[in-house]
């Protein structure tokens, strides 16, 4: 085979590798760009069903009383309650931490009944959990997290 021949050839494969090559980048630039759109609507709905709600809560409790002295069995229970709506979504440190709580509840009411045949002496709205802040700031903590994969904070 000529020179000129092998030019040829090589003029009919280029544009042919070329597009192949441009396809393939493409494709993987598309793949890549999906996984971070989906992580970013995860950090969204998260924040927006779960880490704000609960947050607005506390919140409202710290401005009607002046200081946050921890949750009550009820507010643990409505955590819960969010949590278990959004299982998939919530951060594993939040739910073992809750857990805990929970844990702790089903042991005081255990104790209680063993020892007086009552269920508790504790109201639903007394506040006796998370008084170290530990749930707390883990929630501030991974809130801020997404909210910083979402953009708001560089």
């Amino acid at each position: 085979m000529t020179t000129q021949t092998w030019i040829e050839i090589g003029k009919m494969v280029s544009p042919i590798f070329t597009v192949a090559l441009a396809a393939i980048l493409a494709a993987r630039y598309y793949e890549k760009n999906k996984r971070v759109d989906f992580s970013l609507k995860l950090s969204e709905k998260a924040v927006e069903e779960i880490y704000s709600p609960i947050l607005v809560d506390i919140e409202k409790y710290i401005i009607q009383n002046g200081y946050y002295e921890g949750l009550s069995m009820n507010d643990v229970k409505k955590i819960d309650l969010i949590f278990s709506r959004n299982r998939h979504l919530v951060d594993s440190n939040l739910y073992n931490i809750l857990w805990r709580y929970q844990d702790e509840i089903r042991r005081e009411f255990e104790v209680k009944l063993l020892l007086t045949g009552e269920e508790s002496s504790y109201s639903n709205d007394e506040k006796f959990l998370d008084e170290d802040r530990k749930f707390l700031f883990e929630l501030i903590r991974v809130r801020d997290e997404h909210l910083k994969k979402i953009g708001f904070y560089s």
